[in-house]
């Protein structure tokens, strides 16, 4: 474990941060470990984090493989494990707890935009795609975890793939609202999965909803079923209908659609998906420059990002280019910071 040092946590520190693990800093109970919501300072940075305290069922060699695994996942789009405390016979992992919580809590709020949840969905992508660049652990890491409960959204609505839920002792058999009827190949399975958060994101509704009746309570077979038919329309939030550009929501759908083909091998591949869902972002955001443009407004979206490269470039700039700018730093959002600094002062003023 003498590699993993620099992610070992003292005990004294976690028991200050949870109070000696108060009831009240439990935010969760599962089947083998109690989770707790603290505050701690780790690469010099102060994180609000979920501890995951394991009982003593649990092994030794399952606990150092679990931490060998999780401390692979380096990326923007996945919530990655913080650290670990392994002192006497503790066994404690934790992650970022980001401000806002699961998507879970936000598909029926207002506070996501179309656009909000289109570069929600463009980041799941990229981190499920960087999830299944581990072939040798697809099967113990991706299943179970593409659902809207586990994708964490930040202060900036950045969506995080959290690596805190993933199953990796549930076998592959285990049925959820997002499994993948095939049971086909896991990365594949992974795709219908998506395709079912895409069809919340899109209509502004959970997987399965009891509220509805019964012929309405599995959002799939309603939206599969609606999109057939051409009325898919017709189970959309009218408050997201109203923002989408009619391209917008046509790719969405259809790429929607083709991942949740009951037919595996008709599903798209992940890069296909990207492509797709980072296409439709182009067509609203054009679709919303000439709404702001012919009104003279600039919309919130790219008010926010323009103030992220007015702060970063101390550059000024016209509302039509901020619109450009912003737009920029939303598709390529993933380039390296000078490549970004480069495409603004082409189109500085």
């Amino acid at each position: 474990m003498s590699d993993f040092d620099h992610l070992r946590i003292s005990l004294s520190d976690i028991n200050l941060a949870t109070s000696y693990f108060s009831p009240e800093s439990v935010i969760s109970v599962g089947r083998y470990e109690k989770v707790y919501k603290a505050e701690m300072h780790t690469y010099n940075k102060k994180y609000s984090v979920s501890l995951k305290r394991f009982d003593q069922s649990i092994s030794s060699e399952w606990f150092v493989e679990t931490i060998k695994n999780f401390s692979r996942f380096l990326h923007p789009n996945i919530n990655s494990l913080l650290g670990f405390c392994d002192e006497g016979d503790e066994k404690i992992l934790f992650f970022e707890h980001p401000e806002y919580g699961s998507l879970q809590n936000y598909v029926d709020n207002t506070r996501l935009t179309w656009t909000a949840r289109l570069k929600v969905c463009i980041d799941v992508s990229y981190g499920i795609h960087y999830l299944h660049s581990f072939s040798d652990l697809e099967q113990r890491v991706t299943h179970s975890i593409i659902k809207s409960s586990s994708i964490l959204l930040d202060s900036n609505l950045m969506a995080k793939i959290d690596a805190e839920y993933s199953n990796i002792d549930v076998p592959f058999e285990a049925e959820s609202d997002y499994s993948d009827p095939s049971r086909d190949e896991i990365m594949v399975s992974d795709i219908y999965s998506f395709g079912i958060i895409l069809f919340e994101v899109l209509c502004g509704r959970l997987a399965f909803d009891a509220e509805y009746d019964t012929n309405s309570q599995d959002l799939i077979q309603l939206a599969k079923k609606n999109y057939k038919d051409g009325k898919l329309e017709e189970i959309i939030d009218p408050f997201l209908r109203n923002q989408m550009a009619t391209e917008s929501l046509s790719t969405f759908s259809e790429i929607a659609y083709q991942c949740c083909n009951d037919d595996p091998k008709q599903r798209p591949t992940m890069d296909y998906i990207k492509m797709q869902l980072v296409e439709s972002l182009k067509v609203q955001w054009a679709f919303e420059q000439n709404s702001s443009a012919a009104f003279g407004i600039v919309t919130r979206d790219s008010v926010g990002l323009l103030r992220y490269v007015i702060g970063n470039r101390c550059c000024a700039v016209s509302p039509l280019h901020a619109e450009i700018i912003a737009l920029s730093l939303i598709i390529f959002r993933h380039i390296p910071p000078w490549s970004l600094a480069a495409l603004v002062e082409d189109i500085r003023i």
